[in-house]
């Protein structure tokens, strides 16, 4: 095996995924403030920007299902009825075989004390031991197949058949993201000094309760005037995404432009 050229292709195939992923999230973009998906990025390398959103959305959420273990018991559920057929074919075939079974030929060669008896039944038992492993094993591969399948979804980014949902988990995991540091707190971050900001790390660290929630927003100044302010929906490598207080949205470069940290509009 060329291990090479396998992890050049696997390379390629997660860059891909990560570029479709990053497609998505800029559908989530325009479906939510209405500007053309295509005015959010120049290039790849801006589209993998945005995949790094999705992919902090989608783990969480992914780490959280599997814990409390319901997101494996609804997939046999789900699975339940399609277990019981296929459960049903193997023990039929497992008996069809067991009974149809050919007959050994006698051994010309044999002598009278191997063609006894107890060796018919020697071989008879070798041969049930014999479909007694195989279906099993059969069995267990049922059993494990709603779990691989439950893998499969972990690693979409890895599956070259699903690669056309990916933009749809990238503006799924897009439209949460918006929803959560854009549209749902009620205020900008507060601007605080050092030891301010030291004391309430501390304090979040040894407290139990959630923090509050707060938009990131920003003013952006060219030749010491203003050119934007808004909360951010998302940065990239060369601009940044804002969207102000009358949901207009809009992709400014961030180069030769300062960026300022604000706590209001």
């Amino acid at each position: 095996m060329n291990w090479v050229a396998l992890g050049a292709g696997l390379v390629s195939f997660g860059t891909v995924a990560l570029v479709l992923l990053g497609y998505g999230v800029s559908l989530a973009v325009e479906s939510t403030f209405a500007i053309p998906h295509a005015a959010v990025f120049e290039s790849t390398f801006e589209l993998m920007d945005l995949a790094s959103i999705a992919m902090l959305e989608m783990i969480p959420a992914l780490t959280q299902a599997l814990a409390d273990g319901s997101l494996i018991l609804r997939v046999y559920r789900s699975f339940a009825p399609l277990l019981g057929v296929i459960v049903g074919l193997l023990v039929l075939l497992g008996g069809i075989g067991w009974f149809c079974e050919p007959p050994r030929k006698p051994d010309p060669q044999a002598t009278p004390a191997r063609s006894t008896k107890p060796a018919s039944r020697l071989h008879w038992g070798l041969t049930a031991r014999h479909y007694l492993m195989r279906y099993a094993l059969l069995g267990l591969w049922v059993l494990l197949s709603p779990l691989l399948s439950l893998l499969g979804i972990l690693a979409t980014v890895l599956l070259a058949a699903v690669l056309a949902i990916v933009p749809v988990i990238g503006m799924s995991a897009g439209k949460a993201h918006i929803e959560k540091w854009v549209l749902g707190p009620a205020q900008c971050r507060p601007v605080q000094t050092l030891d301010a900001l030291r004391r309430s790390t501390r304090l979040a660290a040894d407290s139990s309760a959630s923090a509050p929630r707060y938009a990131d927003c920003v003013a952006l100044t060219k030749d010491a005037a203003r050119i934007a302010a808004g909360r951010v929906i998302f940065y990239t490598s060369k601009a940044v995404v804002l969207v102000d207080d009358t949901g207009r949205a809009k992709r400014v470069p961030t180069g030769d432009v300062v960026v300022e940290v604000i706590d209001a509009l």
